[in-house]
């Protein structure tokens, strides 16, 4: 289930219908560092809070180009899916210039939001 990021196009990431119908733009960085304790069974609710995919920029230290990935979650385990290697690095750069850092990862902003929901169109599946 997990191993190395892909590197594909936002057109091809639209292609991937799981990927598409358990898309979160309502997950961050900050959201999915948040410390979550499952002790006991009612507590496995946790869980759902981060599943699914999330974007975010990948940009340690400021050193080389943002990258944008998408992370796939799973009951508090994460995995870096996808580098989409496409987004206008202007964007990334833009989106993580003075934004809080998470070891590396932080959240994407309006423009790389609108950007992607732009490319994706169709392709995202509505949220019942």
């Amino acid at each position: 289930m997990f191993g190395d990021a892909v590197r594909v196009t936002i057109a091809q990431l639209a292609m991937n219908r799981l990927a598409m119908r358990l898309l979160r733009f309502d997950v961050t960085p900050e959201v999915l560092f948040k410390p979550r304790f499952v002790d006991k069974p009612e507590d496995a609710k946790l869980h759902a809070e981060t599943d699914g995919y999330m974007f975010y920029v990948d940009w340690f230290k400021g050193q080389g180009d943002p990258k944008l990935m998408l992370m796939k979650t799973v009951g508090l385990t994460s995995n870096s899916f996808a580098e989409i290697i496409d987004c206008p690095v202007d964007l990334l750069k833009n989106a993580a210039e003075g934004a809080k850092s998470y070891s590396g990862m932080y959240a994407i902003d309006a423009e790389v939001e609108k950007w992607i929901k732009g490319k994706l169109g169709a392709a995202l599946t509505p949220k019942k």
